[in-house]
């Protein structure tokens, strides 16, 4: 997988690469059955790719740990809390996945917008 990722950002700036890296791996998310089943088969070659690109360690660690964390409740089957929050029937599913996805693309724009100005006052990159 790290092979087909790294053909596919070829030419890619370090940046580009890490945060289009971000986004895939938290928007894959609604492939996968599990958020463990996810992380586990995702982190270790995105994260890979990402430093093999020329990201820090430090920076794609911490991004993709908080990523693994906030896709928890992505979907109805995903993780924890989301059979709890969609068994409540406050929601029918197309109207949970909306908000859901809303909840992740801000996360995910507040994640590299804070996060890059922070990581770079850290001296990350």
């Amino acid at each position: 997988m790290a092979g087909l990722l790294v053909s596919l950002i070829h030419g890619f700036g370090t940046m580009e690469t890490f945060v289009l890296l971000g986004v895939l791996y938290i928007y894959v998310h609604y492939l996968f059955a599990t958020a463990s089943g996810h992380v586990a088969a995702l982190y270790v070659p995105f994260a890979a790719t990402a430093i093999a690109a020329g990201a820090p360690p430090m920076m794609v660690a911490i991004c993709f740990g908080i990523f693994s964390n906030l896709m928890w409740g992505n979907t109805e089957y995903g993780g924890g809390p989301g059979p709890i929050y969609f068994a409540q029937g406050y929601f029918t599913r197309p109207r949970f996945y909306k908000i859901n996805a809303a909840v992740v693309t801000f996360n995910v724009v507040l994640t590299f917008s804070v996060g890059l100005l922070w990581w770079k006052l850290l001296g990350f990159y």
